[in-house]
Protein backbone atom coordinates (compact mmCIF):
# COMPACT_ATOMS: atom_id res chain seq x y z
CA UNK A 1 0.00 0.00 0.00
CA UNK A 2 2.56 2.70 1.01
CA UNK A 3 4.47 1.74 -2.79
CA UNK A 4 1.02 1.78 -4.46
CA UNK A 5 0.36 5.23 -3.09
CA UNK A 6 3.68 6.46 -4.01
CA UNK A 7 2.86 5.64 -7.80
CA UNK A 8 4.90 2.76 -8.00
CA UNK A 9 2.65 -0.71 -9.72
CA UNK A 10 3.15 -3.34 -7.36
CA UNK A 11 1.93 -7.08 -7.35
CA UNK A 12 1.55 -9.34 -4.15
CA UNK A 13 1.98 -12.91 -4.11
CA UNK A 14 0.49 -15.25 -1.05
CA UNK A 15 3.46 -18.03 -0.81
CA UNK A 16 6.62 -18.78 -2.49
CA UNK A 17 5.46 -20.57 -5.41
CA UNK A 18 3.22 -18.28 -6.54
CA UNK A 19 5.58 -15.09 -5.94
CA UNK A 20 8.57 -17.16 -8.04
CA UNK A 21 5.71 -17.56 -10.71
CA UNK A 22 5.29 -13.86 -11.15
CA UNK A 23 8.10 -13.23 -11.76
CA UNK A 24 8.92 -15.61 -14.16
CA UNK A 25 6.13 -14.74 -16.14
CA UNK A 26 6.97 -10.76 -15.82
CA UNK A 27 10.13 -10.00 -14.45
CA UNK A 28 9.65 -6.98 -11.79
CA UNK A 29 11.88 -3.96 -11.38
CA UNK A 30 12.50 -4.95 -7.53
CA UNK A 31 11.48 -7.63 -5.56
CA UNK A 32 10.38 -7.39 -1.89
CA UNK A 33 10.90 -10.50 -0.42
CA UNK A 34 10.29 -12.23 3.34
CA UNK A 35 12.18 -14.83 4.29
CA UNK A 36 9.16 -16.42 5.91
CA UNK A 37 7.11 -17.78 3.34
CA UNK A 38 4.72 -21.05 3.03
CA UNK A 39 5.18 -23.72 0.71
CA UNK A 40 8.37 -22.04 -0.79
CA UNK A 41 10.94 -20.17 1.88
CA UNK A 42 12.61 -16.60 1.21
CA UNK A 43 15.67 -18.69 1.24
CA UNK A 44 14.70 -21.09 -1.26
CA UNK A 45 13.55 -18.84 -3.59
CA UNK A 46 16.34 -16.37 -3.38
CA UNK A 47 18.51 -19.34 -4.20
CA UNK A 48 16.28 -20.21 -7.11
CA UNK A 49 16.04 -16.61 -8.54
CA UNK A 50 20.14 -16.14 -8.17
CA UNK A 51 20.07 -20.11 -10.30
CA UNK A 52 18.61 -18.65 -13.29
CA UNK A 53 20.19 -16.81 -16.18
CA UNK A 54 16.97 -14.21 -16.25
CA UNK A 55 16.58 -13.24 -12.93
CA UNK A 56 20.49 -13.80 -11.48
CA UNK A 57 20.87 -9.74 -11.49
CA UNK A 58 17.31 -8.94 -9.92
CA UNK A 59 16.93 -6.27 -7.34
CA UNK A 60 15.88 -7.89 -4.13
CA UNK A 61 15.63 -6.19 -0.65
CA UNK A 62 14.74 -8.44 2.21
CA UNK A 63 12.26 -7.83 4.76
CA UNK A 64 12.20 -10.21 7.81
CA UNK A 65 11.26 -9.86 11.79
CA UNK A 66 12.98 -13.21 12.18
CA UNK A 67 16.79 -13.36 10.39
CA UNK A 68 18.41 -10.39 12.38
CA UNK A 69 21.65 -9.33 12.82
CA UNK A 70 24.76 -8.73 10.85
CA UNK A 71 25.67 -12.55 10.10
CA UNK A 72 22.38 -13.04 8.50
CA UNK A 73 22.59 -9.53 6.77
CA UNK A 74 26.39 -10.70 5.15
CA UNK A 75 24.79 -14.32 4.15
CA UNK A 76 21.64 -12.21 1.90
CA UNK A 77 24.33 -9.45 0.55
CA UNK A 78 26.53 -12.61 -0.48
CA UNK A 79 23.61 -13.71 -2.87
CA UNK A 80 23.01 -10.82 -4.56
CA UNK A 81 20.48 -8.90 -2.16
CA UNK A 82 20.53 -5.13 -1.88
CA UNK A 83 19.10 -4.15 0.98
CA UNK A 84 18.35 -5.83 4.20
CA UNK A 85 15.43 -3.97 6.50
CA UNK A 86 14.60 -5.56 9.97
CA UNK A 87 11.06 -5.37 11.00
CA UNK A 88 10.06 -2.84 12.33
CA UNK A 89 11.68 -0.60 10.07
CA UNK A 90 10.79 3.21 8.87
CA UNK A 91 8.78 3.63 5.34
CA UNK A 92 11.49 6.07 4.76
CA UNK A 93 13.93 3.24 4.86
CA UNK A 94 12.03 1.42 2.46
CA UNK A 95 11.01 4.26 -0.23
CA UNK A 96 14.88 5.12 0.17
CA UNK A 97 16.03 1.80 -1.04
CA UNK A 98 13.84 1.51 -3.73
CA UNK A 99 14.36 4.55 -5.11
CA UNK A 100 18.05 3.40 -4.50
CA UNK A 101 18.00 0.83 -6.46
CA UNK A 102 16.16 1.84 -9.28
CA UNK A 103 18.25 5.11 -10.07
CA UNK A 104 21.51 2.69 -10.13
CA UNK A 105 19.29 0.60 -12.68
CA UNK A 106 18.49 3.47 -14.60
CA UNK A 107 21.99 4.28 -15.58
CA UNK A 108 23.13 0.79 -16.12
CA UNK A 109 22.17 -1.93 -19.04
CA UNK A 110 23.60 -2.24 -22.50
CA UNK A 111 22.29 -0.24 -25.96
CA UNK A 112 19.81 -1.69 -27.43
CA UNK A 113 17.77 -0.48 -30.76
CA UNK A 114 14.41 2.24 -30.02
CA UNK A 115 12.03 -0.53 -30.76
CA UNK A 116 13.74 -2.69 -27.35
CA UNK A 117 13.41 0.44 -25.59
CA UNK A 118 10.04 1.03 -26.69
CA UNK A 119 8.68 -2.47 -25.87
CA UNK A 120 10.09 -2.34 -22.23
CA UNK A 121 8.52 0.91 -21.07
CA UNK A 122 5.54 -0.03 -23.47
CA UNK A 123 5.47 -3.64 -21.25
CA UNK A 124 6.26 -2.04 -18.26
CA UNK A 125 4.04 0.82 -18.63
CA UNK A 126 6.83 3.02 -17.69
CA UNK A 127 6.22 6.43 -16.76
CA UNK A 128 9.33 9.21 -16.70
CA UNK A 129 11.77 9.98 -19.32
CA UNK A 130 14.79 8.06 -21.23
CA UNK A 131 17.66 9.75 -22.05
CA UNK A 132 18.98 8.45 -25.31
CA UNK A 133 22.48 8.84 -25.57
CA UNK A 134 22.73 9.04 -29.59
CA UNK A 135 26.06 9.33 -31.25
CA UNK A 136 25.15 13.11 -32.55
CA UNK A 137 23.74 14.61 -29.12
CA UNK A 138 21.12 13.26 -26.20
CA UNK A 139 17.80 13.09 -26.99
CA UNK A 140 14.77 12.64 -24.05
CA UNK A 141 11.77 11.08 -24.84
CA UNK A 142 8.53 10.77 -22.24
CA UNK A 143 6.40 8.49 -21.45
CA UNK A 144 2.76 8.53 -19.62
CA UNK A 145 2.45 4.75 -18.20
CA UNK A 146 4.06 3.53 -21.20
CA UNK A 147 2.83 5.31 -24.15
CA UNK A 148 5.30 7.89 -25.24
CA UNK A 149 4.16 11.62 -24.89
CA UNK A 150 7.17 14.02 -26.30
CA UNK A 151 10.56 13.49 -27.45
CA UNK A 152 13.06 16.70 -27.31
CA UNK A 153 14.89 17.32 -29.69
CA UNK A 154 13.76 15.49 -32.82
CA UNK A 155 15.71 13.28 -35.38
CA UNK A 156 14.64 14.13 -38.51
CA UNK A 157 13.49 17.64 -37.38
CA UNK A 158 14.80 20.08 -35.03
CA UNK A 159 12.15 20.20 -32.71
CA UNK A 160 7.64 20.58 -33.14
CA UNK A 161 7.86 24.16 -34.54
CA UNK A 162 10.68 23.46 -37.26
CA UNK A 163 8.08 19.87 -38.15
CA UNK A 164 5.28 22.66 -39.31
CA UNK A 165 7.53 24.70 -40.70
CA UNK A 166 8.52 22.54 -42.81
CA UNK A 167 4.85 21.23 -43.57
CA UNK A 168 4.16 25.19 -44.02
CA UNK A 169 1.11 25.07 -41.30
CA UNK A 170 3.69 28.10 -39.71
CA UNK A 171 5.97 31.18 -41.03
CA UNK A 172 9.31 31.32 -39.72
CA UNK A 173 8.76 34.03 -37.78
CA UNK A 174 5.81 32.01 -35.99
CA UNK A 175 8.13 29.21 -35.67
CA UNK A 176 11.24 31.40 -34.10
CA UNK A 177 8.21 32.61 -31.69
CA UNK A 178 7.33 29.16 -30.60
CA UNK A 179 11.16 28.34 -29.92
CA UNK A 180 12.25 31.25 -28.31
CA UNK A 181 9.84 33.40 -26.70
CA UNK A 182 7.45 30.80 -26.73
CA UNK A 183 9.78 28.32 -24.76
CA UNK A 184 8.54 26.04 -27.07
CA UNK A 185 5.25 25.67 -25.65
CA UNK A 186 2.75 23.61 -27.98
CA UNK A 187 -0.20 25.88 -26.63
CA UNK A 188 1.58 29.26 -28.08
CA UNK A 189 1.11 28.20 -31.81
CA UNK A 190 -3.12 28.03 -30.65
CA UNK A 191 -2.34 31.59 -28.86
CA UNK A 192 -1.10 33.12 -32.12
CA UNK A 193 -3.80 31.66 -34.05
CA UNK A 194 -1.69 28.98 -36.35
CA UNK A 195 -3.16 25.92 -35.13
CA UNK A 196 -6.89 25.69 -33.70
CA UNK A 197 -6.62 22.96 -30.44
CA UNK A 198 -7.64 20.03 -31.41
CA UNK A 199 -5.32 20.50 -35.11
CA UNK A 200 -2.39 21.25 -33.08
CA UNK A 201 -2.90 17.41 -31.07
CA UNK A 202 -3.10 16.10 -34.19
CA UNK A 203 0.15 17.41 -35.46
CA UNK A 204 1.91 16.95 -32.40
CA UNK A 205 0.93 13.01 -32.45
CA UNK A 206 1.65 12.90 -36.41
CA UNK A 207 5.26 14.80 -35.51
CA UNK A 208 5.95 12.22 -32.16
CA UNK A 209 4.91 9.44 -34.76
CA UNK A 210 7.19 10.43 -37.70
CA UNK A 211 10.40 11.22 -35.17
CA UNK A 212 9.95 7.84 -33.45
CA UNK A 213 9.61 5.91 -37.05
CA UNK A 214 13.16 7.87 -37.68
CA UNK A 215 14.65 7.00 -34.72
CA UNK A 216 13.96 2.79 -36.23
CA UNK A 217 17.34 4.05 -38.40
CA UNK A 218 19.35 4.70 -35.54
CA UNK A 219 22.20 1.86 -33.90
CA UNK A 220 21.36 0.87 -30.43
CA UNK A 221 21.39 3.09 -27.89
CA UNK A 222 21.79 3.56 -24.01
CA UNK A 223 18.96 4.97 -22.28
CA UNK A 224 19.57 6.63 -19.04
CA UNK A 225 15.96 6.31 -17.34
CA UNK A 226 14.57 8.75 -15.05
CA UNK A 227 11.14 7.62 -13.07
CA UNK A 228 8.21 9.89 -12.55
CA UNK A 229 5.28 7.61 -11.55
CA UNK A 230 1.80 8.36 -11.43
CA UNK A 231 -1.45 6.32 -10.63
CA UNK A 232 -2.10 3.41 -13.39
CA UNK A 233 -5.87 5.04 -14.52
CA UNK A 234 -3.74 8.22 -15.88
CA UNK A 235 -3.84 8.42 -19.99
CA UNK A 236 -2.93 10.26 -22.37
CA UNK A 237 -6.11 12.68 -22.38
CA UNK A 238 -5.24 16.37 -23.14
CA UNK A 239 -7.92 19.19 -22.08
CA UNK A 240 -8.39 21.76 -23.93
CA UNK A 241 -8.66 23.70 -20.11
CA UNK A 242 -10.02 27.10 -21.19
CA UNK A 243 -12.85 25.62 -23.19
CA UNK A 244 -13.93 23.22 -20.39
CA UNK A 245 -14.27 26.22 -18.03
CA UNK A 246 -16.74 27.23 -19.91
CA UNK A 247 -18.85 24.68 -20.32
CA UNK A 248 -18.66 23.64 -17.12
CA UNK A 249 -19.90 27.55 -16.55
CA UNK A 250 -22.35 26.93 -18.85
CA UNK A 251 -23.75 24.30 -17.11
CA UNK A 252 -24.07 25.12 -13.75
CA UNK A 253 -24.66 29.13 -13.61
CA UNK A 254 -28.19 29.58 -12.69
CA UNK A 255 -30.50 32.76 -13.35
CA UNK A 256 -29.49 33.96 -10.12
CA UNK A 257 -25.84 34.11 -11.09
CA UNK A 258 -26.55 36.53 -13.56
CA UNK A 259 -28.82 38.64 -11.02
CA UNK A 260 -26.10 38.65 -9.01
CA UNK A 261 -23.41 40.14 -11.26
CA UNK A 262 -25.10 42.50 -12.83
CA UNK A 263 -26.23 43.77 -9.13
CA UNK A 264 -22.29 43.80 -7.50
CA UNK A 265 -20.62 45.05 -11.07
CA UNK A 266 -23.11 45.70 -13.93
CA UNK A 267 -22.33 49.70 -13.68
CA UNK A 268 -18.46 48.66 -14.28
CA UNK A 269 -16.94 49.14 -17.03
CA UNK A 270 -15.31 45.78 -19.30
CA UNK A 271 -11.66 45.68 -21.40
CA UNK A 272 -9.63 42.67 -22.17
CA UNK A 273 -6.37 42.89 -20.70
CA UNK A 274 -3.10 41.17 -21.92
CA UNK A 275 -3.93 37.00 -20.79
CA UNK A 276 -7.59 37.68 -23.18
CA UNK A 277 -4.69 37.47 -26.20
CA UNK A 278 -3.11 34.85 -24.57
CA UNK A 279 -6.15 32.46 -24.27
CA UNK A 280 -8.94 33.95 -26.38
CA UNK A 281 -7.92 31.26 -29.77
CA UNK A 282 -8.37 28.17 -27.02
CA UNK A 283 -12.75 29.08 -27.14
CA UNK A 284 -14.77 28.36 -29.36
CA UNK A 285 -17.71 30.48 -29.62
CA UNK A 286 -20.70 30.36 -31.06
CA UNK A 287 -22.06 34.02 -32.91
CA UNK A 288 -23.91 35.80 -29.90
CA UNK A 289 -20.57 34.98 -27.84
CA UNK A 290 -18.67 36.08 -30.60
CA UNK A 291 -20.49 39.54 -30.91
CA UNK A 292 -20.16 39.62 -26.85
CA UNK A 293 -16.40 39.94 -27.69
CA UNK A 294 -16.87 42.88 -29.95
CA UNK A 295 -18.78 44.77 -26.61
CA UNK A 296 -15.39 44.41 -24.56
CA UNK A 297 -13.83 47.32 -25.55
CA UNK A 298 -13.25 49.52 -21.97
CA UNK A 299 -15.78 51.75 -23.53
CA UNK A 300 -19.52 49.61 -22.32
CA UNK A 301 -20.51 48.55 -18.86
CA UNK A 302 -21.13 45.16 -18.10
CA UNK A 303 -24.73 45.60 -17.84
CA UNK A 304 -24.83 46.63 -21.36
CA UNK A 305 -22.67 44.03 -22.78
CA UNK A 306 -25.33 41.17 -21.07
CA UNK A 307 -28.39 43.59 -21.84
CA UNK A 308 -30.90 40.74 -22.33
CA UNK A 309 -28.24 38.13 -22.45
CA UNK A 310 -28.68 36.49 -19.57
CA UNK A 311 -27.02 33.00 -21.18
CA UNK A 312 -23.49 34.86 -21.95
CA UNK A 313 -23.19 35.10 -18.47
CA UNK A 314 -21.06 32.15 -18.24
CA UNK A 315 -18.93 33.77 -20.58
CA UNK A 316 -18.41 36.89 -18.61
CA UNK A 317 -17.14 34.02 -15.50
CA UNK A 318 -14.88 32.22 -17.66
CA UNK A 319 -13.45 35.37 -19.03
CA UNK A 320 -12.41 36.39 -15.56
CA UNK A 321 -11.46 33.53 -14.40
CA UNK A 322 -9.17 33.43 -16.60
CA UNK A 323 -7.61 36.99 -15.80
CA UNK A 324 -8.76 38.06 -19.53
CA UNK A 325 -10.80 40.99 -18.49
CA UNK A 326 -10.95 43.94 -15.96
CA UNK A 327 -13.79 45.47 -14.63
CA UNK A 328 -13.45 49.75 -13.49
CA UNK A 329 -15.90 52.12 -12.65
CA UNK A 330 -14.40 54.38 -15.32
CA UNK A 331 -14.08 53.58 -18.92
CA UNK A 332 -10.92 51.78 -19.63
CA UNK A 333 -8.26 52.01 -22.63
CA UNK A 334 -8.31 48.69 -24.24
CA UNK A 335 -5.24 46.34 -24.19
CA UNK A 336 -3.09 45.97 -27.30
CA UNK A 337 -1.63 42.42 -28.15
CA UNK A 338 1.56 43.08 -26.62
CA UNK A 339 4.70 41.17 -28.32
CA UNK A 340 2.31 38.40 -29.34
CA UNK A 341 2.70 37.83 -32.99
CA UNK A 342 -1.48 37.03 -33.12
CA UNK A 343 -1.49 36.01 -36.90
CA UNK A 344 -5.83 34.28 -36.72
CA UNK A 345 -8.42 35.48 -33.95
CA UNK A 346 -10.68 32.32 -34.47
CA UNK A 347 -13.85 33.97 -32.88
CA UNK A 348 -12.87 37.59 -34.65
CA UNK A 349 -16.74 38.41 -36.60
CA UNK A 350 -16.89 37.97 -39.99
CA UNK A 351 -18.69 40.75 -41.46
CA UNK A 352 -21.50 39.92 -43.78
CA UNK A 353 -20.76 41.53 -47.05
CA UNK A 354 -23.27 43.83 -48.31
CA UNK A 355 -26.24 43.26 -51.62
CA UNK A 356 -24.66 42.16 -54.74
CA UNK A 357 -20.83 41.33 -52.58
CA UNK A 358 -18.92 38.51 -53.51
CA UNK A 359 -17.08 37.50 -50.24
CA UNK A 360 -13.89 35.59 -50.95
CA UNK A 361 -12.84 32.59 -48.54
CA UNK A 362 -9.54 32.70 -47.07
CA UNK A 363 -7.96 29.57 -45.46
CA UNK A 364 -9.22 30.44 -41.76
CA UNK A 365 -12.85 30.91 -43.31
CA UNK A 366 -12.50 27.34 -44.63
CA UNK A 367 -11.53 25.96 -41.22
CA UNK A 368 -14.02 27.47 -39.31
CA UNK A 369 -16.42 25.80 -41.59
CA UNK A 370 -14.85 22.61 -41.82
CA UNK A 371 -14.68 22.80 -38.01
CA UNK A 372 -18.60 23.66 -37.74
CA UNK A 373 -18.97 20.89 -39.79
CA UNK A 374 -16.85 17.88 -38.18
CA UNK A 375 -18.86 19.09 -34.85
CA UNK A 376 -22.27 18.20 -36.56
CA UNK A 377 -23.93 14.85 -35.06
CA UNK A 378 -24.54 11.94 -36.85
CA UNK A 379 -28.16 12.07 -38.71
CA UNK A 380 -30.33 9.83 -36.78
CA UNK A 381 -33.13 7.45 -37.93
CA UNK A 382 -36.21 7.45 -35.90
CA UNK A 383 -34.69 8.26 -32.50
CA UNK A 384 -31.69 6.23 -32.42
CA UNK A 385 -30.54 5.40 -29.18
CA UNK A 386 -26.32 5.12 -28.58
CA UNK A 387 -25.49 1.65 -29.82
CA UNK A 388 -27.29 2.48 -32.53
CA UNK A 389 -25.45 5.85 -33.15
CA UNK A 390 -22.22 3.49 -32.54
CA UNK A 391 -23.70 1.56 -35.68
CA UNK A 392 -24.15 4.83 -37.87
CA UNK A 393 -20.90 6.17 -36.86
CA UNK A 394 -19.14 2.75 -38.31
CA UNK A 395 -21.39 2.52 -41.27
CA UNK A 396 -19.38 6.12 -41.92
CA UNK A 397 -15.88 4.72 -41.02
CA UNK A 398 -16.75 2.08 -43.69
CA UNK A 399 -18.27 4.89 -46.21
CA UNK A 400 -14.95 6.50 -46.05
CA UNK A 401 -12.79 4.19 -45.92
CA UNK A 402 -14.58 2.44 -49.62
CA UNK A 403 -14.69 6.08 -51.28
CA UNK A 404 -10.82 6.71 -50.54
CA UNK A 405 -10.19 3.12 -52.67
CA UNK A 406 -8.44 3.41 -55.14
CA UNK A 407 -7.70 7.22 -55.35
CA UNK A 408 -5.11 9.08 -56.00
CA UNK A 409 -3.75 12.17 -53.99
CA UNK A 410 -5.55 14.56 -55.77
CA UNK A 411 -8.83 12.71 -55.37
CA UNK A 412 -8.58 12.01 -51.92
CA UNK A 413 -9.82 15.92 -51.42
CA UNK A 414 -11.86 16.18 -54.11
CA UNK A 415 -9.56 17.89 -56.75
CA UNK A 416 -7.68 17.12 -60.24
CA UNK A 417 -4.17 18.08 -60.76
CA UNK A 418 -5.51 20.54 -63.37
CA UNK A 419 -7.99 22.44 -60.49
CA UNK A 420 -5.31 22.16 -57.83
CA UNK A 421 -5.83 25.03 -54.85
CA UNK A 422 -3.27 24.94 -51.69
CA UNK A 423 -6.12 26.58 -49.42
CA UNK A 424 -8.90 23.86 -50.35
CA UNK A 425 -6.47 21.52 -49.63
CA UNK A 426 -5.74 22.23 -46.50
CA UNK A 427 -9.07 22.85 -45.49
CA UNK A 428 -9.99 19.40 -46.93
CA UNK A 429 -7.31 18.08 -44.69
CA UNK A 430 -8.03 19.62 -41.43
CA UNK A 431 -11.56 18.48 -42.62
CA UNK A 432 -11.22 15.19 -42.53
CA UNK A 433 -8.25 14.85 -40.00
CA UNK A 434 -11.21 16.05 -37.64
CA UNK A 435 -13.72 14.26 -38.76
CA UNK A 436 -11.79 11.25 -37.63
CA UNK A 437 -9.43 12.30 -35.10
CA UNK A 438 -8.11 10.64 -32.04
CA UNK A 439 -11.78 10.60 -30.07
CA UNK A 440 -13.35 8.98 -32.93
CA UNK A 441 -11.63 5.80 -31.57
CA UNK A 442 -12.96 6.04 -28.09
CA UNK A 443 -16.30 4.96 -29.59
CA UNK A 444 -14.92 2.47 -32.34
CA UNK A 445 -13.26 -1.10 -32.21
CA UNK A 446 -11.95 -3.99 -34.69
CA UNK A 447 -11.86 -3.44 -38.23
CA UNK A 448 -13.81 0.18 -37.68
CA UNK A 449 -11.21 1.32 -35.59
CA UNK A 450 -8.43 -0.15 -37.80
CA UNK A 451 -10.13 1.30 -40.53
CA UNK A 452 -9.77 5.50 -38.98
CA UNK A 453 -6.32 4.82 -38.96
CA UNK A 454 -5.81 3.42 -42.54
CA UNK A 455 -7.69 6.47 -43.44
CA UNK A 456 -5.58 9.46 -41.45
CA UNK A 457 -2.59 7.36 -43.20
CA UNK A 458 -3.86 7.88 -46.64
CA UNK A 459 -4.65 11.39 -46.12
CA UNK A 460 -1.50 12.76 -44.63
CA UNK A 461 -0.25 10.91 -47.10
CA UNK A 462 -1.49 12.51 -49.52
CA UNK A 463 -1.53 16.65 -48.19
CA UNK A 464 2.51 15.76 -47.25
CA UNK A 465 3.27 14.81 -50.97
CA UNK A 466 0.94 17.22 -52.23
CA UNK A 467 2.13 20.13 -50.11
CA UNK A 468 6.18 18.79 -51.65
CA UNK A 469 4.89 20.13 -55.00
CA UNK A 470 4.26 23.53 -54.04
CA UNK A 471 7.47 23.43 -52.48
CA UNK A 472 9.00 25.28 -55.37
CA UNK A 473 6.72 28.11 -55.39
CA UNK A 474 6.27 28.80 -51.37
CA UNK A 475 9.96 29.74 -50.40
CA UNK A 476 9.69 28.93 -46.71
CA UNK A 477 8.37 25.59 -46.76
CA UNK A 478 11.17 22.73 -46.80
CA UNK A 479 11.45 20.57 -50.33
CA UNK A 480 12.80 17.84 -47.37
CA UNK A 481 10.13 14.77 -48.04
CA UNK A 482 7.70 13.81 -45.09
CA UNK A 483 7.14 10.68 -44.00
CA UNK A 484 3.43 9.44 -43.98
CA UNK A 485 2.03 8.44 -39.99
CA UNK A 486 3.03 4.90 -39.65
CA UNK A 487 0.06 2.86 -37.90
CA UNK A 488 -0.08 2.02 -34.28
CA UNK A 489 2.62 4.44 -32.74
CA UNK A 490 1.37 7.25 -30.53
CA UNK A 491 -2.37 5.57 -29.77
CA UNK A 492 -2.87 5.09 -26.40
CA UNK A 493 -2.65 1.41 -25.43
Amino acid sequence: ALLSRRGYRTRRAMDGIEALELIRTEPPAVVLLDLRLPRLSGVDLLKKLRRTLATRDLPVIIITGAYKGEANARAARALGVDAYLEKPFRASELLQAVKRILDKAAVGGKPMTIDRHLRRAFIDRFSGSYLLKCADGDRELFFVNGAPCALTPGLSHRDFGDYLHQRGLVTADESDYYCNRGGRHPHSLVQMGCLRFENLLQEKQDYLNQELVAAFALPPMLAVTRSLPFPPEIQLVTVNVPQVIHRGFKQSKQPSDHTRLLKDRGGSFVAPTEDYFRYINFFNFDEDERRLLKLLDGTNSLRHCLADKEHLTAQIYALQTLGMIRLHSAPLTSTAAATLPVRTFFNQIHEESGPGEETLENFSDLVDEAEKESEVPMPEKGGQDEPQEQTSLAAKVRETFDSLEGKNHYEIFGMTREAFAFAQLQAHYFELTNEFGPQILMHLSGDESSMVQEILEKVTEAYNTLSNLLSGCLPYRSRQRRLPRPPGLGHLP
